[in-house]
């Protein structure tokens, strides 16, 4: 739609105009509440407020208008008149949702409810079964898109305003900076600061068009996903529709996506971010047929899964998804590398118990990279465990205990997989005749 070129034109964003069939479906009270959040930005900060104060009011006046004509009016207000002067470069963009999502995503609620029936309520909500575990669906697909527009976190460059039937899309054609350098809240100075540091980031000083067509890229992967976890026949192992497992695997799917944009927002708490890393991976074990969760932690894999991403994403979008990713795999090397006795000797692998002998053995260190990781990785459960195994005690022995901030992404090398993939969540194949 709109870019500086076009931006005072008002048919520039006449686009939106066509959610215009949505108009009515929010409620009175949102477009209230939304009016009484706005005037109490513009009377805490008003002109000399720090930059996110404007883009929120921005975020809120667009969202909660009510009709889109109002929403086109006021983007167009805010893009020329504010956004256009912190990023020369922005775009704007409208992300359309077809109908049949929402029927998909409301038949599987509604097959939870058949029986008792629900009674029609004051809000008009006929049903609520699962209504808020699959929010972003319903509304915004903050998760699924703000995700993106973090992938080089710190840094964001674009921003998502989500409308009943379509998100608006904000690129700002460049990086921003995501966070200060110092924090701005007093309590994150009592945050945890171990040893899970993150390097510096560089901004890789790309054109505009290259944000553009990442986000071109990863809306159409989008749009395959969803008709793909949302198939019916993907829920009928045999030959019945199954509609607890759809759901089961639509919440999931979403779950997965909001931990990685929780990674990428939690910047200032590698700790956290280690811990939300460990569970999507957790999740992507019941999400895609076949997968380990652990089988992430050997550089040889997870090298072969980050070369299976060059080869399937777009080269010239490879320096807005990758870095953080690359940034992964490198990580896996550095833990490698705190076996400090192999170091010392130049060894390929460490010697520890047999698990069923209970003998010395050599493993390599690949394998007890994943080992170690894996170990790490249970004390979210507290290592619930009725005995100590020799072998565990030997692993911990051997290791530094070092563990870079970057390796918490991952989960975001295995995002962009499913992403790039989105076959993956095909669960049966048609049976053959």
């Amino acid at each position: 739609m709109a870019t500086s070129k076009n931006a005072g034109n008002p048919s520039a964003y006449s686009r939106i105009h066509r959610l215009k069939s949505f108009d009515g479906i929010q409620a009175d009270s949102v477009t209230e509440a939304a009016a009484e959040s706005i005037a109490g930005l513009i009377e805490m900060y008003g002109e000399s407020g720090p930059p996110t104060a404007p883009l929120m009011t921005m975020k809120i006046a667009v969202s909660a208008a009510e009709s889109a004509e109002v929403a086109a009016e006021r983007l167009a207000h805010a893009f020329s008149n504010w956004l256009l002067g912190q990023a020369p470069h922005a775009s704007c963009h409208l992300v359309e949702v077809d109908t049949v999502l929402g029927y998909r995503y409301s038949l599987v609620r509604g097959f939870l409810a058949v029986e008792p029936p629900q009674m029609d309520t004051a809000d008009g909500v006929i049903f609520a079964s699962a209504k808020e575990l699959i929010s972003d669906v319903i509304l915004g697909f903050s998760a699924y898109l703000d995700t993106l527009f973090t992938s080089l976190s710190p840094e964001v460059w674009g921003m998502s305003i989500g409308r009943p039937g379509g998100v608006i899309v904000l690129l700002y054609g460049g990086l921003i900076a995501g966070q200060d350098n110092l924090p701005a809240d007093k309590i994150q100075l009592l945050g945890p600061s171990i040893h899970l540091a993150r390097s510096e980031r560089t901004d890789p000083g790309l054109e505009p068009k290259a944000y553009a067509k990442a986000a071109h890229w990863w809306v159409a992967k989008l749009n395959t996903m969803f008709s793909i976890a949302t198939e019916p026949a993907n829920y009928a192992p045999v030959g019945v529709y199954d509609e607890a497992m759809a759901l089961e695997k639509l919440v999931t799917l979403e779950q997965v996506f909001r931990d990685c944009q929780s990674l990428a927002t939690i910047t200032r708490d590698n700790h956290a971010r280690l811990s939300l890393s460990f569970q999507a991976l957790g999740r992507f074990d019941g999400l895609i047929s076949g997968f380990k969760w652990d089988s992430l932690f050997t550089h040889r894999t997870a090298s072969g899964l980050l070369q299976t991403l060059r080869d399937r994403i777009p080269p010239e979008v490879h320096p807005v998804l990758l870095p953080r990713a690359e940034r992964a795999v490198e990580a896996l090397v550095k833990i490698r590398d705190g076996f400090f006795e192999a170091r010392r000797a130049s060894a390929d692998g460490i010697q520890v118990p047999n698990k069923k002998t209970g003998q010395l053995e050599e493993i390599s260190l690949e394998q007890a990279t994943r080992e170690w990781l894996t170990l790490y990785r249970n004390s979210l459960h507290g290592f619930d465990q009725s005995h100590r195994k020799p072998r565990d005690r030997a692993l911990f022995a051997a290791h530094d205990g070092r563990i870079p901030g970057e390796i918490a992404d991952l989960a975001w090398l295995q995002l962009l997989v499913l992403v790039s993939r989105p076959e993956l969540l095909i669960r049966f194949s048609p049976p053959k005749k």
